[in-house]
């Protein structure tokens, strides 16, 4: 098919945006795939059985090594939701496992979106990051054990996700900088201008550097260009000052009919 003839003759990549295993779009060549916490959520009610395996799967595993979260739930709403959130993104590490090791860490790989509430704290965010790449890659190495059987591989485990890091935020600056020193990619999102573009790209390329000189394969990133969302705004303003010019003349005509 197209997409995947584009992508094997090196004229483009393709993704989709979605929370569930996508086996049959990576067989016609797609190699990314984006999430939000909406998606992830909207998998849930997509996949019926997703929520019962989940609580299955918090009743014998989260239970047993984070039991404070079941005392105080509430107290632990962002813990319980990363965790739910990375649950249902699980198929979706899994089926891209492959592009992503024989691509070497340019392909393959799931946007994950941290807690929006937090996108401006850059501490909270990257420890946000460690914590759920430790969890992924705990998982995931069991996961290569069975699928690189037999076979050498750089590094088993080695989770094959990008953080979405709004640039919206002084903040990202510092995110972006400090998770590629990790060997972790990042998706910036809410970029509207090549300022901002340049700007995380050059904090991108120096956290690539630190990881390289630790011996560290830096993973690929993206920048996710929003300008078209801006301009749909922008036509949105434009329209409503129309709507409210038309109707100030309106409101004159009818004072004089009257």
């Amino acid at each position: 098919n197209f997409y995947r003839r584009a992508y094997e003759e090196g004229l483009c990549k393709f993704g989709n945006d979605y929370a569930l295993g996508l086996r049959w779009l990576r067989h016609l060549g797609f190699v990314q795939v984006s999430t939000n916490p909406v998606l992830a959520a909207r998998a849930y009610d997509d996949e019926p059985g997703l929520w019962e395996k989940f609580k299955r799967y918090a009743q014998t595993i989260l239970v047993r090594e984070h039991p404070e979260w079941f005392k105080d739930p509430q107290a632990h709403a962002d813990d319980l939701a990363m965790e739910a959130t990375r649950f249902a993104l699980m198929d979706n590490f899994l089926v891209f496992r492959l592009p992503f090791v024989l691509s070497g860490y340019r392909d393959g790989l799931v946007s994950y979106q941290l807690n929006p509430l937090i996108a401006n704290d850059a501490s909270k965010s990257i420890e946000a990051v460690k914590v759920f790449v430790e969890r992924l890659e705990r998982d995931l190495a069991v996961y290569d054990e069975y699928l690189w059987w037999g076979y050498r591989v750089p590094e088993k485990g080695r989770p094959n996700v990008v953080i979405k890091v709004a640039a919206a935020y002084p903040a990202a600056l510092e995110i972006v900088e400090r998770i590629n020193a990790m060997g972790v990619g990042q998706n910036i999102t809410l970029s509207y201008t090549v300022s901002q573009e340049v700007l995380l790209g050059v904090a991108a390329m120096r956290g690539m550097a630190r990881a390289v000189k630790r011996g560290i394969i830096p993973t690929q990133t993206y920048d996710t260009n929003m300008g078209g969302r801006l301009e749909d705004h922008l036509r949105e303003v434009v329209a409503s000052q129309m709507l409210f010019k038309s109707l100030e003349g309106r409101d004159e005509r009818t004072k004089r009919q009257t």
